[in-house]
């Protein structure tokens, strides 16, 4: 038997436009299912994943666009209680 670890984490330049981490996390959470008919590891990348297996006290370094998105849409909070 072994185990099987899925980490999802994107990394964006510090200079990315807000709006535009804004859009990618949308596009990620609103075509996963899209990711996940293609196969590999991006269809791996749910929300309980990404916003799950944030480490806690790191919410100060994460894009503040998909910040913003996640807790617009509710994920963040079903997600990270």
């Amino acid at each position: 038997a072994g185990i099987n670890v899925v980490v999802g984490v994107i990394f964006v330049w510090k200079e990315m436009s807000e709006e535009i981490q804004y859009e990618l996390a949308k596009n990620l959470m609103e075509q996963n299912k899209m990711l996940i008919g293609h196969g590999g590891q991006a269809g791996l990348m749910t929300p309980a994943v990404l916003i799950g297996g944030i480490p806690e006290g790191f919410e100060e370094n994460m894009a503040p666009g998909a910040l913003r998105y996640y807790k617009e849409k509710g994920l963040w909070q079903k997600y990270r209680n």
